[in-house]
């Protein structure tokens, strides 16, 4: 796999969720109603399949930044992601 492929595969699938997230969420903390936040993943976010490496990767670091998202922000904001094949929704909430 090229270094080019594996970076799109980044730019798009982790880098465009932090994005969107950065840009939806102080609005939503500000009002101070809370929200949530849906990320989805694949069940190659929890699983790790043949030569696949940077789709794996990228949908492991959705699952990471929802963790701490919830973590940080658990308070007012909820998010879930969904294992696109297994159809399941695993929601994240601080301890």
């Amino acid at each position: 796999m090229s270094e080019q492929v594996w970076k799109d595969m980044f730019d798009v699938n982790l880098t465009g969720v932090f994005n969107t997230v950065r840009a939806s969420l102080p609005s939503m903390v500000e009002r101070g109603e809370g929200g949530s936040v849906v990320l989805t993943s694949s069940t190659a976010g929890l699983l790790g399949y043949l030569n696949t490496a940077h789709c794996t990767a990228a949908k492991h670091g959705v699952i990471g930044l929802l963790k701490v998202l919830a973590q940080e922000l658990g308070r007012t904001i909820s998010g879930s992601t969904s294992g696109s094949a297994s159809g399941s929704t695993r929601s994240v909430r601080p301890r």
